[in-house]
């Protein structure tokens, strides 16, 4: 263990394209859910060699949880942030990051016998060294991993609470490719009689300074070389033996059967002229980043409509219909005109570039959409509108 300064904010690496951005809205870029967060940061940092991994443990909670009681039972993480030091004075060392979605047990190797792997690995070259002005210099770093390198990290171990920390933990490693030219290693952060376990996170207190939830005051130093392979602690609160860390997510996992997309009508519209109610749905993706959102109208007469949508929800009279769509976004619509075939009509959103700024819609994000129909010679508007419904993005 080693005294470290205060570190600098390195800004965010963009693992997709391998830049950087610096500046005071960069966080915005993660997330915009935090399910773990242990930045209590002590003043503190542990060694490394080359070839060496400090492996953590931590819990995200699930639906089933107690108190803190999770979101969603699979996250999709799409970002992170760590501190580590380094007397490294080169730009180009390489940095292996592993998470195994089931920890196994306090202090405990999960790579025991060499037989389980790590279920998430990334390595991250480029890496911040010593600017030469100090022993070494000590660094936050935020990674986004947007674009290829998300993971789905199930929540308590596998999707479901059990109460035993062997079960419902996750791990966490840490481990440089090459130290040989300076001494490196991640800072050591939580203090849970000050900053409690679950803190920081939006499950519990968003935006508080927290100690990682059920994050023990107890490392594992794996070491391929078995030399100085074990379990280490430093009595807490000298310091508390837990790795720095934040862990930010979209929200739930696409293939996790949570929330993401059709929540269902939010509102009922009127029969039309084929003796039915026309409804809505999608094909595609609801992930944002896909950018693969297409609408479907069903039941509707073969005949000219216009997608609508916005951010809320009502339900007043309109035509031979229910309007169901607007709120602070206004009516947003969706041009151009479509003709239904079949009695179904479909249009493809481009979700980067809304035809207004207010309906830009982001991951995270909830909009309610309906389609505008002519039904000329039935009822007396000669018009109405599918049901509305609800849909979550992330």
């Amino acid at each position: 263990m080693h005294s470290a300064t205060k570190p600098r904010d390195a800004g965010i690496l963009h693992l997709a394209t391998g830049t950087w951005t610096r500046a005071a809205t960069e966080t915005a870029n993660l997330g915009p859910m935090v399910i773990y967060n242990n930045d209590a940061l002590s003043p503190y940092y542990v060694g490394l060699d080359g070839g060496q991994t400090w492996i953590d443990n931590g819990r995200v909670p699930s639906t089933s949880s107690p108190s803190p009681v999770g979101t969603y039972d699979a996250y999709e993480v799409n970002g992170l942030s760590l501190a580590y030091c380094t007397s490294n004075s080169r730009f180009s060392f390489d940095l292996n990051l592993s998470f195994w979605n089931v920890h196994g047990g306090n202090c405990v190797d999960p790579t025991a016998a060499g037989t389980i792997g790590p279920d998430h690995l990334l390595t991250v070259s480029g890496m911040p060294g010593a600017s030469g002005s100090g022993p070494h210099a000590c660094w936050l770093l935020n990674l986004d991993l947007a674009g290829g390198t998300e993971f789905c990290l199930p929540a308590d171990g596998n999707g479901s609470y059990a109460g035993f920390p062997d079960q419902d933990g996750f791990g966490f490693g840490f481990g440089f490719s090459d130290t040989s030219a300076g001494n490196a290693g991640p800072m050591l952060a939580g203090d849970p009689q000050n900053f409690p376990f679950g803190d920081g996170t939006d499950f519990q207190n968003p935006g508080a300074t927290g100690t990682g939830l059920d994050t023990q005051d107890l490392l594992w130093l794996h070491d391929p070389n078995q030399l100085v392979m074990g379990c280490y602690f430093w009595d807490y609160p000298y310091p508390y033996a837990s790795l720095y860390q934040r862990v930010h997510a979209a929200g739930c996992c696409a293939s996790c059967g949570g929330p993401c997309g059709d929540q269902g009508v939010s509102c009922t519209s009127g029969s039309n002229s084929l003796g039915t109610v026309a409804d809505l749905g999608y094909i595609g993706s609801c992930l944002v980043a896909d950018n693969n959102f297409t609408l479907v109208a069903s039941s509707v007469p073969d005949n000219m409509g216009l997608f609508i949508y916005s951010n809320g929800t009502m339900n007043i009279p309109l035509g031979d219909g229910r309007l169901c769509v607007n709120g602070s976004a206004g009516i947003v619509r969706l041009f151009p005109v479509v003709m239904a075939s079949g009695n179904q009509a479909q249009l493809t959103l481009d979700l980067a570039n809304p035809p207004a700024a207010s309906g830009l819609i982001t991951a995270g994000s909830t909009w309610y959409f309906q389609e505008w129909y002519r039904d000329p010679g039935f009822g007396s508007s000669g018009f109405n509108l599918t049901n509305g419904h609800e849909i979550f993005f992330m």
